[in-house]
């Protein structure tokens, strides 16, 4: 253990289970009551950077950290062997990285090079593939499919040609994905889905999407290629959005809407192809009225008619 006054840039300790590395720190001295220490720290295991304060009688565990040279050697299974380059010891090492407390029930297929958070559980049957992402307290419902190859096609000389889709999926913290939900990776960069995410089950989130933060996804919600969603952004039951449409904050897209273009933020539509949703209320009230409408009409018509063929009308 060392004092938090110890610190300087480039230590590393560990603080509420995790290891952070000093990238700047500062003493500052209040006129009255403790001097405190701000610090600038790099999680070493997601990378992301935090500002902490501690109070100058606090202790910490620091910890050593080495830097060796190794050469690939080959793969067996799952486990990748390196060597040292100085002393020729030989070290195994996963093709996944897994946080603490992490939970995978039976018949999952994680891929290689995976990194999954801490405290995030994956359900039974749910498939991750390669270079796939999954930050904190996540839960991964059954037969949900992370990371499967978008859907990518052109049509050259009357033949569908396959595009590769080489990219991944990046899924941040507390997101929920439901069963047999489907998030296809990306064409070359990630698809998103940013922290605090709610996905229902039977949804499909296809290549290049970027859903932020605290968007909610209702069962068989359907985003096609490229779609962007911002923040807090409520998607109901059974949404189609049409590829390249970006719906802004807090939007609102109502149950079976059908989204052929951008939606402004906090707009709520409804329909298809989808209005806003006094538009699409009025609408629905003529529709209700047509039967109506249509008798009335050919009674107008049938008048029209006796008019015409009465005595003395017409030519």
């Amino acid at each position: 253990m060392i004092d938090v006054h110890q610190l300087r840039k480039g230590t590393t300790f560990t603080l509420d289970g995790d290891i952070y590395k000093v990238i700047n720190f500062q003493h500052h001295k209040p006129g009255r009551g403790k001097a405190t220490i701000r610090t600038t720290l790099r999680n070493l295991r997601t990378g992301a950077t935090i500002q902490h304060n501690f109070i100058s009688s606090d202790r910490v565990e620091d910890i050593r950290v080495e830097r060796r040279g190794v050469q690939y050697l080959y793969t067996d299974g799952d486990l990748y062997y390196f060597m040292d380059t100085e002393t020729y010891d030989q070290t195994p090492l996963s093709g996944a990285v897994l946080g603490d407390e992490v939970v995978i029930y039976p018949n999952c297929y994680v891929g290689r090079h995976c990194r999954i958070g801490d405290r995030t559980v994956v359900h039974a049957n749910v498939s991750i593939h390669d270079r796939v992402s999954i930050g904190a307290d996540c839960i991964i419902h059954y037969n949900a499919v992370i990371g499967s190859e978008g859907f990518g096609f052109l049509q050259r000389e009357g033949a569908n040609v396959k595009l590769p889709q080489v990219g991944t999926v990046r899924i941040g913290d507390r997101v929920e994905i439901g069963a047999l939900t489907t998030v296809d990776r990306a064409t070359l960069d990630a698809t998103v889905i940013e922290d605090g995410v709610k996905v229902d089950n039977h949804c499909h989130i296809a290549h290049n999407c970027h859903i932020g933060p605290d968007c909610i996804l209702a069962g068989y919600a359907k985003l096609a290629g490229s779609v962007r969603l911002g923040r807090g952004v409520i998607c109901a039951e059974d949404v189609g959005v049409t590829d390249h449409v970006t719906v802004g904050d807090g939007a609102i897209l109502g149950a079976s809407a059908g989204v052929p273009s951008d939606v402004e933020p906090g707009a709520v539509v409804l329909g298809t192809p989808a209005r806003p949703i006094a538009d699409q209320r009025r609408i629905f009230a003529i529709i209700g009225r047509l039967p109506e409408m249509a008798r009335r009409l050919r009674r107008l018509e049938k008048a029209i008619e006796d008019l015409t063929n009465a005595p003395g009308q017409g030519s």
